[in-house]
């Protein structure tokens, strides 16, 4: 019994260890989209619930000695699934949606082990409830959460710059197998001690009744669906990286800790009155784009997230039933979050055209506290008409919030041509007037932010605008390379198209678009392909894997523009992936690089994949251009060519980028880390 403690506390770590493991590894392999994140959570949540329903059974149906047995068992047969392998090989090749071919790669690779790692908490618990009474039965779950706190942050900070994902799939491997030796050990010697000096739970405690059981669901369910709705935004507008992953799922994991470690931490009157002034602001924070910094903005709304979390998880530890019930309590729970979960990684892709569930989680949050307000005894409110206009009230605030939510996933409307959201996130095409005098124009917007403009106004439709004016940098590295001659040009990432605009006859441009959204639009709402003087054929499927399965393509330039949103596919700047792009140019070929982003800056990382590759990089910022409708733009080209970077005109328009003592070193497929570069 006194391993128990530290038992559960390893189980912890390695829950929560495997997961960013797991995650990071699978990234790459699946298009680097932010969605791969919000997959695997609603795998290990499924794969959670799955070990509490486990745990749930067997302290139900089996008596006690049986019960170790049975679980000692399983454990050394999953032991003979390691090592823990993350190559999805041919799954992650396939074409449309690939959640449900993450969810069965992640089922295969890892559920035994995860799930029977889940389980330890409630049965040791279980287990343990039959010494101790009353909270302190429950004090091992909030040990559990903390661990899984320590596990998150030790991941972006300590494990993933220093390991690569291979070692770190082979190290959790190790220590899951050490688990499993103690575990078994520690419980094996529990089964042989006598049950007769326990002080069981007095039988008549009562089974929880239906009501609390959907109290329960609902609470577990909203935090669930808050904590994947905050992940899914903060990622859509910054970047899918570990660190993003982390961070929310940390602050949900402590207000867990602090609910179940003593009653005394979850005052419902103080928490309440802080939730009704957050909820405005993290509203108005979202609403506003992040417009106030992402440090800022990050601060302000996972503040916000963390009162939602210690509202719904304080009720719930207020409510949690006699130990006796302690594993259906947990069941249930985990049905819940599941529940949330399911909704935001299945059901709201295929369901809603916009990022529209944290519109619909907030003001769950917020119609869940008014519910424990009005029926709560210990908040007196004088009269029943009191009561009502408390509801009243409530309702038109949380009306109000969710209107201004749903709004700023809609964005603007005032003329949408289409609208519609997958795996890769929202896609939306409408047009505006803007300009003097005033000219009416076509946006491309992949989340927040836009990727593609297009005049409409007679006679400058097939004008290059947006990150690719006249000044820009693809624009030089396209009239610098290869002039007068026929042009082989490679695009990763369509957007609009507008790459297309600087083609001639003769020339040969080929675009690699993972997003079926993003193809479609640029090929049925714009018109740079269809009116472009050159051949333009698209490669559909991540461009890496695509590149990778074609013979050398001789690009003269290529150019690298594939963010979706702001967000940073990781696996297409790496020390491989720019090896794969040199190998398909010609000797004298340039990079292209589309850095223009309000959050991360990657001029180091470039300027050290350059020279890890004995190139050389130089930096274009190109500033707005209303009358031609240039947009601020920052591109970083990377040759070898001599004679391009002597260019006069490449001289006066771009700066050298240099390898700096403490840049971040380049990233590898192994190795890589978003974090320094944040912005």
């Amino acid at each position: 019994m006194p391993l128990f403690p530290w038992i559960v506390f390893l189980g912890s770590l390695l829950l929560f260890q495997v997961q960013p493991i797991a995650a990071k590894g699978l990234l790459p392999q699946f298009g680097g989209a932010a969605s791969v994140w919000t997959a695997c959570v609603l795998f290990f949540q499924v794969a959670l619930l799955g070990g509490y329903a486990y745990a749930h059974a067997l302290t139900s149906l089996l008596g006690r000695k049986a019960q170790v047995r049975v679980h000692v068992a399983l454990l050394g047969a999953s032991v003979c699934l390691l090592p823990l392998a993350l190559d999805a090989g041919g799954v992650a090749a396939g074409a449309g949606d690939p959640t449900w071919r993450i969810l069965a790669f992640l089922a295969r690779a890892l559920g035994a082990p995860f799930v029977l790692v889940s389980a330890t908490s409630p049965l040791l618990q279980a287990w343990n409830a039959g010494r101790v009474a009353g909270e302190k039965a429950y004090r091992l779950y909030a040990l559990s959460n903390f661990g899984a706190i320590l596990s998150l942050f030790a991941y972006p900070i300590l494990v993933e710059p220093r390991f690569t994902t291979t070692e770190q799939a082979i190290g959790w491997s190790i220590a899951y197998g050490v688990f499993c030796v103690l575990l078994s050990m520690s419980i094996l010697g529990f089964a042989r001690e006598a049950t007769s000096g326990q002080r069981e739970e007095a039988p008549h405690a009562p089974r929880p009744g239906k009501a609390i059981l959907c109290f329960w669901l609902a609470q577990s369910g909203c935090a669930s669906m808050l904590l994947l709705a905050v992940t899914n935004q903060v990622c859509q507008e910054i970047a899918p990286i570990p660190f993003l992953w982390v961070l929310p799922l940390a602050l949900y994991l402590m207000s867990l800790v602090i609910c179940f470690e003593s009653d005394r931490w979850y005052s419902r009157s103080r928490l309440m009155g802080l939730l009704f002034l957050g909820l405005p602001v993290m509203t108005f924070v979202i609403c506003l784009g992040f417009v106030l910094g992402v440090r800022v903005s990050l601060v302000l709304i996972c503040s916000g997230f963390f009162l939602c979390c210690m509202v719904c998880h304080g009720e719930l530890a207020r409510s949690r039933p006699a130990p006796r019930h302690l594993t259906l309590f947990y069941l249930t729970t985990a049905a819940g979050g599941a529940l949330g979960g399911v909704f935001v990684g299945l059901i709201a892709p295929r369901v809603f055209r916009g990022i529209f569930e944290i519109g619909f989680a907030l003001p769950a949050c917020a119609a869940l506290a008014v519910w424990a307000i009005v029926r709560s005894p210990s908040i007196p409110l004088a009269s029943l008409r009191r009561r009502r206009s408390v509801v009243w009230a409530s309702g038109m605030g949380i009306a109000i919030m969710g209107v201004l939510l749903w709004m700023h996933a809609r964005g603007p409307t005032l003329t949408d041509v289409a609208r519609d959201r997958n795996f890769y996130g929202s896609v939306r095409v409408y047009d505006y007037w803007s300009g003097e005098p005033r000219q009416e124009m076509r946006a491309l917007v992949l989340g927040n932010t836009v990727h593609g403009l297009e005049y409409r106004t007679t006679g400058r439709e097939r004008e290059a605008v947006s990150y690719y004016g006249v000044r820009s940098g693809i624009a030089l590295a396209l009239r610098r390379h290869g002039a007068g001659e026929v042009r082989s040009v490679g695009v990763i990432g369509e957007g609009a198209g507008t790459m297309a605009s600087f083609g001639r006859a003769g020339d040969e441009y080929t675009f690699y678009e993972i997003n079926p959204l993003v193809e479609a639009a640029a090929r049925d709402d714009f018109s740079y392909l269809r009116d472009s003087a050159a051949r333009c054929t698209v490669v559909t499927g991540d461009a890496r894997l695509s590149m990778e399965g074609e013979a050398d393509r001789d690009f003269d330039v290529l150019v690298a523009d594939a963010f979706s949103g702001d967000a940073i596919p990781m696996h297409l700047l790496t020390v491989e992936a720019f090896r794969l792009y040199f190998r398909h140019m010609k000797a004298g070929g340039g990079l292209a690089v589309n850095v223009s982003n309000r959050y991360v800056d990657l001029r180091p990382l470039l300027a050290g994949l350059a020279r890890a590759l004995g190139k050389e990089a130089v930096y274009v910022d190109s500033a707005a251009d209303g009358p031609r409708g240039a947009v601020p733009a920052q591109w970083i080209l990377v040759t070898s060519n001599r004679e391009f970077l002597a260019d006069a005109e490449v001289m006066r328009d771009s700066r050298r980028l240099a390898v700096a003592a403490g840049d971040p070193r380049p990233w590898t497929d192994q190795e890589s880390s978003l974090f320094r570069a944040l912005r």
